[in-house]
């Protein structure tokens, strides 16, 4: 297995190696992508930055839901947007503007996710900004860990325990 190698940047131990078995083919059978820790650190300025927008995206939504309810339009889910595109005869100018903000809010906020995924990453929370990452140690399988605030991955767990949760710590010391 050839080390994981950017410009620049030196894995410390081989628990910091990638196992690029990924195809790129467009339908082509992917196998799983397992990732290094060096390498999952990469990504965390990005999805810092993406976790932040969301939420200043979640608010913006919170916040036009807030002036369609107070329209009259009563109780109000993200599943009914789309049908208040047929009351917006009904609303007035402000509430006809908050819905068409909702509708390009949360299609950026579906784009911003599907990015996420796209790097390979989980979601486990969107809200508290919870990512996890497939990899492996000595042959286990493990999920690399790393939440909103967090600038380096420092836990993990394996996969079937996702409420035990681990220092990363812990795998470099098996190691040596």
């Amino acid at each position: 297995m050839k080390p994981y190698k950017m410009s620049g940047y030196k894995p410390r131990l081989n628990l910091y190696r990638m196992d690029p078995k990924v195809t790129t083919a467009p339908h082509a059978e992917q196998t799983e992508q397992f990732f290094t820790i060096d390498h999952a650190n990469t990504l965390v300025p990005f999805l810092e930055e993406t976790f932040l927008k969301i939420r200043l995206m979640q608010l913006m939504v919170q916040k036009n839901l807030n002036i369609i309810k107070h329209k009259g339009v009563g109780h109000l889910g993200i599943k009914d947007i789309k049908e208040l595109n047929h009351l917006s005869a009904e609303l007035d100018e402000e509430a006809v503007d908050a819905v068409s903000s909702l509708q390009v809010l949360l299609e950026e906020i579906q784009t911003r996710v599907k990015a996420v995924a796209k790097v390979g990453c989980q979601i486990d929370n969107l809200d508290q900004g919870r990512i996890s990452w497939p990899s492996k140690h000595m042959d286990a399988r493990i999920q690399l860990l790393w939440s909103l605030g967090d600038t380096v991955i420092n836990r993990w767990r394996y996969p079937e325990d996702k409420e035990k949760h681990y220092p990363i710590h812990m795998l470099e010391a098996q190691l040596l």
